[in-house]
């Protein structure tokens, strides 16, 4: 699937509907492409303006996505459906033998330096913000939240904050220069670390 963007500036929308990883690959990596060479550099480029944040949304869901499919096999029936709801922000479903799985997610980002030159080192942001979970979301037993760590460093053991009852909690970030590599942790109980090579998928 190619998205028209034309010779303008505009950048295109996320089509409102689920879609697989593959077609998030195909929509995503021709509109960076088009972003980095028509303005590169700019805030524009790395979907951080405020028009921009479904799609900015959506790339963190696709990575996400990738990373979850990847460590539990489930990457190739895997869909994802950016919705902004009311309790969650993205619907993913995917096939576990005959039976559809679905996880309502809930989406989060620390922003490191590159970003924001006052952020606190990722330790602290991430202690803080797992804190601020438990008034967030007291008792949501069927709502699983990620955090992307926009950080240039993989984070470790990820535990559940007392008092906080979620379907799961994960920290996912990349480790490695130029998007080569993803990291995801977490689950329930902080049990799975994984590690995941990016540039097999795109």
């Amino acid at each position: 699937m190619a998205i028209a963007i034309g010779m303008s500036d505009k950048a295109a929308d996320l089509p409102n509907r689920p879609m697989t990883l593959r077609e998030l690959c195909d929509f995503y990596v021709p509109l960076q492409a088009y972003l980095q060479e028509n303005v590169p550099g700019s805030k524009k480029a790395s979907l951080r303006l405020g028009s921009q944040r479904q799609l900015r949304e959506g790339f963190h869901a696709y990575m996400f996505g990738f990373a979850y499919g990847s460590l539990f096999g489930c990457i190739d029936t895997m869909t994802i459906h950016v919705i902004e709801d009311v309790d969650y922000d993205v619907l993913l479903e995917w096939k576990n033998g005959g039976k559809t799985e679905k996880m309502r997610l809930q989406l989060k980002e620390l922003v490191g330096p590159l970003v924001n030159p006052k952020a606190a080192p990722a330790e602290d942001e991430l202690a803080k913000r797992l804190n601020e979970l438990v008034t967030q979301y007291p008792k949501a037993t069927d709502l699983t939240v990620a955090i992307y760590l926009n950080y240039p460093a993989s984070y470790g053991e990820v535990k559940m904050p007392k008092g906080l009852q979620l379907a799961g909690l994960w920290v996912f970030g990349w480790t490695k220069p130029k998007s080569e590599e993803l990291f995801i942790a977490g689950g329930v109980r902080g049990e799975h670390r994984f590690f995941i090579p990016w540039a097999k998928h795109t």
